[in-house]
């Protein structure tokens, strides 16, 4: 009876052993994921993990029944802790919020408790009976942007050999559309004799959308008024407008007694036969586009003033290029100006000031107008006699190639002026293969006789 005792005393000495090792164990896994979470909690929270450890701490030391039972919920609260090890350095480190981080956590680890743990503990067997593969997490999508909702017009004007519309405050007569009210209107179509106007004391918006106008006695697009006129290039598309006629009041193929503003990432075809391509009683703004104009006088007329933001703008004039009797600002985009055969007559010209704050430059004419504030050099070459027609214009800024130009009309002098052509640079000018100087700039003006 006394060997019996003692061999019992002995066995239960050894499952005491067993189960003080076996909670060593689990708790250095426990400590391993803590100091594994901490290496992460910069970039993901750790609330949830925190919670499953301690819940399956709580459910492995309740099973202590004997060493067999210990040890295997301590091998299954092993397997948990290491694939909750695994599953957390595995998180997306963008996954910043707490909202991001529960879309991408597995199922079991959103239940809290004795659940929690039996759910782990269940996970890991199923994992040992396939071959302890580690849990991984459940993919997540990226989201999705919404598609940019399509643009709605107030209507729509179609040209053709009969002109339709849809939507309000639009008026056909004939071969011509008359937009009467505020709104956004997109034109398209092509006409060979009609005009689109534009009468109300509303905010009007036209979308140019491959339209093709031209007009044989006025302008193609007429703003007779309008509160405010914005006209839209229609990205990737090519509209061509045209005049004729005599009109000497309404004296621009696109013509307003309003101020007119330009944007877009289209293209703009301006032929004007009567006067001015462009022609407002107020200001002209260009915000972006490109814009070739071909004009029997002026290619961008502006009774107060001329702005230029940004865009391309090729300007043929047959007597100024650009002409404002107010201000002139040029503040980006690149342009490209040529002024006409009259010896009065300027490539550019400002009546109350011109203001040069960025962008590109270029003019061939007979004259020009000095910018009364610039922030790079202004650059003049003056010839004694009139150029050729038709030359060929190469300047080369520190030896190498910076534009060449192709005037349409004799001329009497170049300007330039430049961001990319700062004080300093050297510019040398060639025409027709002949050499007319090399010449370094200072800051302001640099005007030079170059032959």
């Amino acid at each position: 009876m006394d060997k019996i005792k003692r061999f019992s005393a002995l066995l239960s000495a050894i499952i005491l052993v067993c189960t003080a090792t076996g909670c060593e164990k689990k708790t250095s896994g426990n400590n391993s994921k803590i100091a594994l979470e901490s290496s992460v909690s910069a970039t993901e929270p750790t609330e949830d993990s925190e919670s499953n450890n301690s819940d399956s701490s709580s459910d492995s030391s309740t099973d202590t029944e004997n060493s067999q039972a210990e040890t295997t919920t301590t091998q299954a609260a092993d397997s948990t802790n290491d694939n909750n090890s695994e599953t957390q350095t595995t998180a997306p480190a963008d996954n910043k919020t707490p909202e991001a981080t529960q879309t991408t956590k597995p199922q079991e680890n959103n239940t809290g408790g004795t659940q929690s743990g039996n759910s782990q503990q269940n996970n890991s067997s199923s994992n040992n009976s396939e071959g302890n593969q580690p849990a991984t997490e459940a993919p997540t999508q990226a989201p999705t942007e919404a598609p940019a909702p399509e643009e709605v017009y107030t209507g729509e004007i179609k040209f053709g050999s009969a002109i339709s519309s849809t939507g309000s405050n639009i008026t056909v007569t004939g071969t011509k559309a008359l937009i009467t009210a505020g709104g956004d209107y997109r034109i398209s179509g092509k006409i060979s004799n009609g005009q689109l106007e534009v009468n109300t004391k509303e905010k009007v918006k036209i979308f140019l959308d491959g339209v093709n106008i031209s007009n044989s006695s006025g302008p193609a697009i007429f703003i007779s008024d309008a509160k405010k006129i914005v006209i839209e290039l229609v990205d990737g598309t090519t509209s061509t407008i045209t005049d004729g006629g005599t009109d000497k009041i309404n004296d621009g193929a696109l013509f307003s007694n309003d101020t007119i503003t330009i944007k877009g990432n289209g293209t703009l075809n301006i032929n004007s036969n009567n006067a001015h391509g462009i022609s407002s009683d107020d200001d002209v703004i260009i915000q972006s586009g490109t814009i070739n104009i071909t004009s029997k006088k002026t290619g961008i007329m502006a009774n107060d003033d001329i702005t230029i933001n940004d865009g391309t703008l090729n300007i043929k004039g047959g007597t100024n290029g650009l002409k404002s009797k107010g201000t002139m600002n040029i503040n980006g985009g690149k342009t490209i100006v040529y002024g006409g055969t009259k010896e009065e007559k300027s490539a550019v010209f400002a009546q109350s000031g011109f203001t040069y704050t960025g962008g590109t430059l270029y003019a061939a004419g007979n004259a020009v107008t000095q910018p009364s504030s610039m922030s790079a050099p202004c650059f003049v070459a003056a010839f004694s006699a009139a150029m050729p027609a038709n030359s060929t214009i190469k300047i080369k800024k520190n030896n190498s190639d910076l534009v060449t130009l192709n005037p349409h009309n004799s001329y009497k002098c170049i300007m330039i002026m430049s961001s990319d052509v700062p004080t300093g640079s050297s510019l040398s000018v060639n025409i027709d293969n002949k050499d007319y100087g090399t010449y370094t700039l200072k800051s302001g003006l640099n005007a030079v006789n170059a032959g």
